[in-house]
């Protein structure tokens, strides 16, 4: 009975503490607009933070539709990937949302970091989609090479 209660009480507070890690990340995200912002003229301060708020809605998607699949998906090239799968719609209730969220919230943070450094390099929809690209697939591959059951560590 004992092990049980254990095995209940540590998947709570597992996804608990995953929720707490994914709010400070956002809050990473928030800062690395500050410092973009700070860097900017005045007069481009709106514009920075609405693109930063669209470097997270969009990778939102973006990760849900590829990025989480590449990462947590049925394994592929020997562990090297995983195959991008649509479980959040299929498996709604047995789906882990902790890991979702807290790898969603690196997703888009990584977005924010990579915008951020091509700031006026690059502008428009390319350079838009090229950061969500980085961030959505490239990390998410490395991720998967990394921490996947079948990688050789």
């Amino acid at each position: 009975m004992t092990s049980e209660i254990y095995e209940a009480l540590h998947a709570e507070v597992y996804g608990v503490w995953f929720l707490i890690g994914a709010a400070l990340v956002f809050w990473m995200q928030a800062g690395f607009a500050m410092v973009e912002t700070g860097f900017a003229r005045a007069k481009n301060a709106g514009n920075i933070l609405m693109k930063n708020l669209m470097d997270f809605c969009i990778g939102t998607v973006m990760f849900v539709l590829v990025g989480f699949g590449l990462m947590f998906g049925e394994n592929a090239l020997g562990g090297f990937l995983g195959i991008p799968s649509l479980q959040i719609f299929s498996d709604y209730a047995n789906f882990d949302w902790s890991t979702f969220v807290f790898n969603l919230v690196f997703c888009a943070t990584t977005a924010t970091i990579v915008s951020g450094a091509i700031r006026s390099k690059r502008t428009g929809p390319g350079a838009e989609a090229g950061w969500q690209v980085s961030a959505s697939m490239i990390l998410r591959v490395r991720t998967a090479s990394t921490w996947s059951a079948e990688s050789a560590h």
